[in-house]
């Protein structure tokens, strides 16, 4: 006789952000919208504009130490990878629409963004989607499938992974571990995959030395269990003759930047970032 008991959960991932049921299906927490800022932020200006059912375009026009403009798009993806980089890519087309006097935009956005100064960036899994992203962007432009020209790639403490353990594996943090990345990419990674897929690990994506990427930034942080697998990146793309500038900052752990914003480290890594905009821009 069929089991006709309820689904029961068999695992529970970070007090129910993911839920997985007996069944096999997901029931994922309440997804909240970060909150409005509120310190006075009126030297950048930023507007939220919903881009689709699980994702927004946030403009923001740089204060004068940062001359460029950029967009961002949050993701609350509901499938496994690339599921993610297919909404980032998504996002890049829209940008690249916003071009044409023909397509009707948000006046905010015509009189505050520059759509030929465009940085894909991001930090931890938002740091995997932007270097994906921006691998397909590179190739895209060649091919004509994109206009818009991505002029750096910015890189904060990046979501990779591999099989292969690293001595910054067993470093105890009380932010991140391996327990923790090895479940989230079991849980994101395309069934049947090991954390050796390109997805996971982006030195398996193949000889980059024809691929068009524009300059690099990397903010590491020196105590990230992740900071072994970051590095082999970095040197990876130097083989390909990639420009590629990195900034290691010894004493942080993973998401410094957005758990510390105020701490001097935090403010560093912002001056690097400024700074490597306004040298490619």
């Amino acid at each position: 006789m069929a089991d006709k008991s309820e689904p029961r959960v068999v695992e529970n991932v970070y007090d129910g952000v993911i839920k997985l049921y007996s069944d096999g299906s997901i029931v994922r927490g309440d997804h909240q919208s970060p909150p409005p800022p509120t310190d006075d932020y009126s030297c950048v200006p930023f507007k939220d504009i919903v881009f689709g059912p699980y994702s927004w375009i946030m403009g923001a026009s740089l204060p004068s130490s940062s001359n460029g403009q950029n967009q961002g798009a949050d993701w609350l993806p509901s499938t496994a990878l690339p599921a993610a980089y297919h909404d980032a890519i998504a996002a890049l087309h829209w940008i690249d629409s916003m071009k044409s006097d023909a397509v009707e935009v948000d006046p905010w956005f015509r009189s505050h963004a520059d759509f030929c100064k465009v940085f894909v960036a991001g930090d931890s899994a938002g740091g995997n989607i932007a270097n994906h992203v921006g691998i397909w962007a590179a190739g895209a432009h060649g091919d004509g499938d994109l206009q818009i020209q991505i002029k750096g790639i910015i890189l904060g403490y990046p979501f990779f992974g591999g099989e292969e353990r690293t001595p910054s594996g067993s470093y105890n943090s009380p932010v991140f571990n391996l327990e923790m990345s090895d479940t989230m990419w079991r849980l994101s990674l395309p069934l049947g995959s090991n954390r050796d897929h390109p997805f996971c690990n982006p030195v398996g994506v193949g000889d980059l030395r024809e691929a068009a990427l524009p300059p690099m930034l990397f903010v590491i942080a020196g105590q990230d269990i992740l900071k072994d697998k970051q590095l082999q990146y970095c040197e990876f793309l130097k083989g390909c003759g990639k420009q590629v500038e990195v900034h290691v900052f010894e004493e942080e752990d993973h998401g410094f930047t957005a758990l510390k914003m105020e701490d001097r480290s935090a403010v560093e890594a912002l001056r690097c970032i400024s700074h490597f905009i306004n040298l490619t821009n």
